[in-house]
């Protein structure tokens, strides 16, 4: 691995990502603060963290080679299925949802409606589902570690697996919603940068 400018930036974003999502692990007593926190968190926060939760590996995996491929013909198709997807959710059934608040996870929830057995099945769904997400996430943490420090990528799946468990495990919902803000303003300025390097280039 050869270290140089770009091989620092990417590694102090990786330590700042572990030290700052400690950090803001601290003060959690109970499993409602890990999960759901204080429901202290604003507006702004709570919509920077939608928002950079939606912006996974697939998006730079998948999304950016399919733009490539098909054009504005892949670009509209998922700009009008998020549109169609985020109406849904938000005049249909967001609405719904106030009598399922105070539950800790959608198992909770159908364990209300349906009982034990429904809760168990949803649970282990949810898991089975959730660790498919996150396998194909890590794949493409993986690839990012073998592009950007010549790390071999089996490697950078084990340290991005690491990061991503121990300040999650440790700090719930605070962790995961602070981490994602910083991920955003990452994103924000490498976008920004992009553009005025592009406008100088030209």
């Amino acid at each position: 691995m050869q270290f140089d400018i770009d091989s620092g930036i990417f590694i102090g974003f990786l330590i700042a990502t572990i030290i700052l999502g400690l950090a803001s692990s601290r003060g959690i007593r109970n499993i409602r603060e890990y999960a759901v926190g204080n429901r202290d968190f604003s507006t702004a926060t709570i919509a920077a963290t939608l928002v950079a939760t939606w912006i996974g590996g697939e998006d730079f995996f998948s999304h950016l080679a399919e733009s490539y491929n098909n054009g504005l013909y892949f670009i509209w198709a998922g700009a009008i299925g998020y549109l169609v997807s985020f109406l849904l959710v938000g005049y249909l059934f967001a609405p719904r949802m106030g009598e399922f608040l105070g539950k800790l996870s959608i198992a909770e929830a159908m364990d209300s409606l349906y009982g034990k057995h429904v809760r168990i099945i949803t649970a282990i769904a949810g898991f089975i589902g959730t660790s498919g997400i996150i396998a194909v996430q890590l794949n493409v943490a993986g690839l990012l570690f073998e592009y950007s420090l010549g790390l071999d990528k089996i490697y950078g799946i084990i340290v991005a697996g690491i990061i991503i468990t121990l300040y999650s495990s440790l700090g719930g919902i605070k962790s995961v919603t602070f981490t994602d803000l910083i991920q955003l303003m990452t994103f924000c300025t490498n976008n920004t940068n992009f553009r005025i390097c592009g406008f100088k280039c030209r």
